[in-house]
């Protein structure tokens, strides 16, 4: 295996176009993985925040008060009035 490797970088040293091409398509795969990895964090802020105004709607149902919701699911009162009279 090792020495399969060795080949394969000795002919990406001795061809500039197929430095090139290796280049490009690492370039390629990271780009795709950071893209990846930035639709799972939006969906991972996005899910945590509807979360936060599922359990704001239920305690605001329960009678407590919004400045206590505030605290607890770290909703300004503004966006928690917003929320609630939709």
């Amino acid at each position: 295996k090792i020495l399969k490797a060795k080949e394969v970088l000795d002919r990406l040293n001795d061809n500039e176009e197929e430095r090139e091409r290796a280049y490009q398509r690492q370039r390629a795969i990271r780009y795709q993985n950071a893209l990846i990895e930035s639709g799972y964090d939006d969906g991972y802020d996005e899910g945590k925040n509807e979360e936060k105004i599922e359990i704001a709607r239920k305690l605001y149902k329960k009678g407590m008060d919004i400045a206590e919701i505030s605290d607890i699911v770290d909703l300004s009162v503004g966006e928690l009035k917003n929320i609630i009279e939709k």
